[in-house]
């Protein structure tokens, strides 16, 4: 699931309305960050693929973390 958010996020089209309206005040300000003129919605699109993907990466390690729990609960144990 979090694959589809990621492919929609990037090559997805932003819906006529008040969701475009957002998106163009997003690109509307534009700001000194690091040396570089950036605005909103560069950090906004650059921030999202990056979530899903420490979202997975915990979801998987908690998966295995449940199940050495059931399996050998003394190796979990600090």
């Amino acid at each position: 699931m979090p694959v589809m958010h990621t492919i929609g996020g990037v090559f997805g089209k932003t819906p006529a309305g008040p969701a475009a309206v957002a998106v163009a005040a997003m690109n509307a300000n534009q700001f000194l960050l690091m040396g570089n003129l950036r605005t909103l919605w560069d950090l906004y699109s650059r921030v999202r693929p990056r979530r899903h993907d420490i979202l997975t990466a915990d979801s998987i390690l908690m998966l295995q973390m449940a199940f050495l729990a059931r399996t050998g609960a003394r190796r979990l144990r600090p």
